[in-house]
């Protein structure tokens, strides 16, 4: 008799890809499956948020009208320009994805506020980060403004709503300047003789 074609994983290979038994008290729990799907997402991040200081998801549906998604691309990095180029990445194939299943051919633009490049959205996302922090580089700013938005603003998008921030006077630049680099640091406060 040949090999069969279909073969199912072990609970111990399953663990062994997870990182651990964690899944198994949550498969066999009474949550629905997204749920089920969110908290084994979640624990497996953790995991990873061990060796990687960044740890950001996606999750990625087949079809927009499909409930639950296909898979996730669930991404790790050391270095926060990773964080910024898969970001942008994943904002493009969002961006195309959505035009593809919302717009295009369409009489009206069919994306709900949360799929659009709303910039109150991400200033939001900015002002939350700056509410944590007395001083910040604007990259740091970036990055972590992008742990509440991941996937759906470019970061050009993120400087234009710091230098929008900054002249509804949000915040504030060490150097005083309307026009700075990644290094500036930044804060909700004015800055008092220097940095």
């Amino acid at each position: 008799m040949g090999l069969s074609l279909l073969r199912t994983m072990s609970p111990e290979e399953i663990d062994d890809i997870a990182g651990g038994e964690y899944w198994r008290d949550i498969v066999s729990s009474d949550m629905s499956f997204p749920e089920m799907e969110e908290s084994c997402s979640h624990k497996y991040m953790a995991k990873m948020s061990r060796y990687f200081q960044g740890v950001r998801n996606y999750p990625i549906k087949e079809k927009y009208i499909h409930k639950n998604f296909k898979y996730r691309l669930i991404f790790g990095s050391r270095h926060p320009d990773a964080m910024l180029l898969m970001n942008d990445a994943v904002c493009k194939a969002r961006d195309q994805f959505l035009k593809k299943e919302r717009v295009n051919g369409l009489l009206f633009d069919l994306r709900h506020d949360d799929e659009k490049h709303e910039p109150v959205r991400l200033e939001d996302a900015i002002r939350i980060v700056l509410g944590d922090v007395e001083k910040i580089m604007r990259r740091d700013l970036i990055v972590r403004a992008m742990e509440l938005v991941f996937g759906e603003y470019l970061e050009k998008e993120y400087r234009t709503a710091i230098y929008a921030l900054q002249k509804k006077g949000v915040l504030y630049s060490a150097s005083g300047k309307a026009r700075f680099n990644d290094d500036e640091l930044l804060s909700p406060r004015p800055f008092q003789g220097g940095k």
